[in-house]
């Protein structure tokens, strides 16, 4: 699994303030109770050129989701690839992961029926 440790914390604690700032000054984006602080990571071509017929999917997805400025829920998970299962030598560097860890992660379908819930509480989402 992956670690955001302080630094998302450090993150998610200046968008809340950023939020309140965006609050008192009336803009209706941020006017919710709940905000979803959401990261994913995606598999990546071995070259810089997308060759034919690949497109990214998500290997790993990280969020906090904060309520009144409290957080009521925190995940993190891998995610197995599907339409292009082994990771290349680029994205396996760049992301510090290997083909064991997105093999063990949880499915797309899975994924969606996670935020499906999380979407409950119908949160303003911050993505990054």
């Amino acid at each position: 699994m992956f670690y955001y440790g302080p630094l998302l914390s450090l993150f998610v604690v200046n968008r809340i303030w950023e939020v309140n700032v965006i609050r008192e000054r009336g803009m209706r984006m941020f006017d919710r109770s709940a905000h979803l602080f959401i990261d994913f990571e995606f598999t990546m071509p071995e070259g810089k050129n997308n060759p034919f017929g690949f497109f990214p999917e998500i290997i790993e997805v990280g969020w906090i989701l904060v309520k009144e400025d409290k957080i009521i829920d925190q995940y993190t998970s891998y995610v197995k690839p599907e339409a292009f299962p082994t990771l290349t030598s680029r994205c396996k560097k760049f992301l510090n992961i290997t083909d064991e860890h997105v093999n063990q992660g949880i499915l797309f379908e899975e994924l969606v029926i996670l935020l499906k819930k999380v979407n409950s509480e119908k949160p303003a989402i911050v993505t990054w």
